[in-house]
């Protein structure tokens, strides 16, 4: 006798083929509209806040909105696909598959409850290792993890049987059985959707998604059966489809709610373009950015003065481009390394103030960056960035039209070309309208590659030189000698060189199209690097000056009325003073932002700098919590060691490279500072808010891991 499932006959290519292909462009139509409808809501989250709407900033809003319902649609359309394609695949090459597009022939299947039993068995072990799998491509899963993705496979099959059950009742259950036999497994596969980790059961985002392709996969089926019987689909069922169709017009819609304004929300006296070079774990000593006649003057005192370093040129790009602008040879960092470092750059407050302080953190989205600022100005705005901590997982993606953090490779990779390229290509696209450009170039940091170009480290044939990983020179710090340092450092400046020429190679662009004299460049490092002068290998947890005081170089149109071409100055700034001398370049008033005195402000009252690292959350095995504050005046530094209960003064007229606790020799300028320091890190913990944490995925923390960070 013959099952219900021989019975029942499949379908023809011909015949299923032209419904499937209907079935495919709806679902991927709702799914890309139901990506755009969550993109929007997630867009209208990122504009509160940021605060766009109390600050009146009509661009901002619109890019925002713009730049998620379109990923959100995108994003939707993608995560359908691979199974639209797969389903395609299937039901061309099997006649079984095709007949599980027929209700009568499906119902049939799984009122037989051998081939049921086969169907439940295919499917969780397809459910489990699909699930596995897309789960391993982040990281592995949590035994709490395993226990959720074992219930939905039960789920999966307790809703199958209960399908086939049902199938053997009258003919009008077959339907609700096919229903409930497809669809229900295919929801529960679809509650995994979360993009920072695979089960989130409860999240807000998860049960949005969930909810869609529910109701996505219900009205797919219905419209499936409709066409299968030649009926039309219910009324209601019809005008829900339609409705939720309409919603792939949500970009188009949100164009035209919230469209680009015509006219700046923030005026600027200047129409300059704007360049902000920054470059990466960069130290003053190991640049020539003055002429002959000053050879080493960013050296003076230092332990490299009059050595071949100093007399090494390894910068004449930044040099040429510092000759026709100002450089700042006592410029100090607000942080030793990367992330406070350019958030103080870009937002012109200390790290404190904009909460991009912990190793695991992220800057605020309430903070108000210079890209921000200048978006509104009606410039367009690009960065192109080459390390974790500047990338858009850590809020740096704020205010810019265009955020490429593809180069964000780790220590292995060499990215200052590809940075250039990219800025390049930017500069071509919008050289006919004024724009900000942010360019980081990475390469300078750990680790040091050779160049073929430069001979600097090509003498040294030792044991490091195979060995050269951060870890390796942290352990064998003690028998590091003479040579092994010097190959540290001669590798070190063929990175600093090769990023010089790819420089070099941005501006000569500018010059190319006629845009350096309508251009204000600012170069400026994040912080230096430490080679042993304390004891040390790297960066982030010290502040003496080969960590503080950095290049720094600003380069204006005569009209922003910044000082002559090759002006040197050698009083102390701080490098959050950036965000302040753009705006005064380009003329840009605007009253609720707060971010400190331009490079070139008038007044003849020096001012100290102040610089802190301030990592009391970081883990214990990274060896790093620490918090730290230094004072810096033209002579003396006070560094305060909050952590160990240490402070400590150094004379650096006397003792440029910080050996010696000048405290018992000046007790009343000890005492002075002290005051100064002690009063500014109390107003930093006032104005101290939320401090955003991260969850970094596996490949983030190896990559930071092997940077010497964790």
């Amino acid at each position: 006798m013959n099952s219900p499932s021989a019975r029942a006959g499949a379908p023809s290519l011909g015949s299923v083929l032209p419904r499937f292909l209907v079935v495919a462009v709806i679902v991927l139509a709702l799914a890309a509209g139901l990506g755009a409808l969550s993109g929007f809501r997630r867009g209208l989250d990122e504009v509160d806040a940021q605060g766009y709407a109390e600050l009146g900033f009509e661009r901002g809003r619109h890019a925002a909105l713009v730049a998620a319902t379109d990923h959100g649609a995108l994003g939707g359309a993608e995560a359908v696909w691979p199974w639209v394609l797969c389903a395609l695949v299937l039901v061309a090459s099997s006649s079984a598959v095709r007949g599980l597009l027929s209700p009568t022939a499906l119902a049939a299947r799984l009122a037989d409850p051998l081939a049921r039993l086969r169907f439940q068995v295919l499917w969780s072990v397809l459910f489990v290792a699909g699930s596995a799998y897309l789960a391993a491509r982040t990281e592995p899963l949590l035994t709490a993890e395993w226990a959720w993705l074992g219930l939905l496979a039960a789920g999966c099959v307790v809703a199958i049987e209960v399908a086939g059950r049902m199938a053997r009742e009258p003919a009008r259950h077959a339907t609700l059985a096919a229903a409930v036999g497809t669809l229900l497994p295919l929801a529960l596969v679809l509650f995994e959707v979360d993009r920072r980790r695979v089960y989130r059961p409860t999240a807000s985002d998860t049960l949005l998604a969930n909810a869609g392709w529910l109701v996505a996969a219900g009205l797919s089926f219905v419209v499936l059966r409709a066409w299968a019987s030649r009926g039309r689909p219910p009324l209601a069922a019809r005008a829900l489809v339609g409705l939720l169709a309409t919603s792939v017009a949500t970009p188009a819609v949100v164009r035209v709610l919230y469209p680009e304004p015509t006219s700046p929300a923030i005026g600027a006296k200047q129409p300059f373009n704007v360049v902000v070079i920054g470059i990466d774990t960069l130290r003053a000593d190991h640049t020539d950015l003055v002429g002959d006649d000053r050879a080493g003057s960013n050296l003076a005192g230092s332990n490299l003065a009059g050595s071949s370093l100093a007399r090494r040129d390894r910068t004449p790009a930044l040099r040429a481009l510092a000759a026709r602008g100002s450089v700042f040879t006592n410029a100090i960092t607000q942080s030793p390394w990367t992330m406070p470092a350019f958030a103080s750059i870009l937002t012109g407050k200390y790290p404190l103030e904009h909460g991009a302080v912990s190793l695991s953190g992220k800057l605020r989205a309430r903070e108000l960056t210079l890209a921000e600022l200048l978006r509104e100005t009606g410039r367009a705005t690009a960065a192109f960035v080459s390390h974790d901590y500047v990338d858009h997982k850590h809020g740096f993606a704020q205010g810019f039209d265009e955020f490429d953090d593809s180069c964000a490779e780790g220590h292995a990779t060499i990215s200052s070309p590809r940075i250039t390229d990219l800025a390049l290509d930017f500069v071509a696209r919008h050289a006919e309208q004024p724009f900000f450009l942010f360019t980081h170039y990475f390469d300078p940091h750990y680790e040091y590659k050779d160049h073929a170009e430069w001979s600097y480290a090509d003498d040294y044939d030792g044991w490091l030189e195979k060995q050269l990983d951060f870890e390796n020179l942290e352990a064998n710090r003690h028998l590091m000698g003479a040579p092994e340092l010097d190959y540290v450092r001669d590798l070190y400046d063929e990175e600093i060189s090769f990023t010089d020429r790819e420089i070099g190679r941005l501006v000569a662009e500018f010059e190319r199209r006629g845009l350096f004299e309508r251009t204000l460049f600012v170069v400026v490092a994040d912080h230096g690097e430490e080679f042993m002068e304390h004891g040390n290998f790297g960066h982030t947890t010290t502040l003496h000056d080969e960590l503080l005081n950095v290049p720094l170089v600003v380069v204006a149109p005569p009209s922003a009325g910044f000082a002559a071409p090759a002006s040197v100055f050698e009083h102390v700034v701080e490098t959050r003073q950036v965000f302040a001398t753009v705006l005064a370049g380009i003329g840009v008033d605007f009253p609720p932002v707060a971010g400190g005195r331009s490079l070139f402000a008038d007044g003849a009252t020096p001012h100290p700098a102040y610089s802190m690292v301030w990592l009391p959350d970081a883990l214990p095995k990274w060896g790093k919590r620490f918090q730290i504050a230094s004072l810096r005046t033209e002579r003396f530094k006070l560094v305060k060691d909050l952590t160990r209960g240490v402070t400590r003064l150094y004379d650096l007229e006397i003792d440029a490279g910080e050996t010696r606790d000048a405290s018992g020799a000046a007790p009343e300028r000890r005492a002075e500072l002290e005051l100064a320091l002690d009063a500014w890190i109390g107003e930093m913990q006032k104005r101290a808010g939320e401090v955003p944490l991260l969850e970094i995925d596996e490949a983030t923390r190896t990559r930071l891991h092997e940077l010497g960070y964790m």
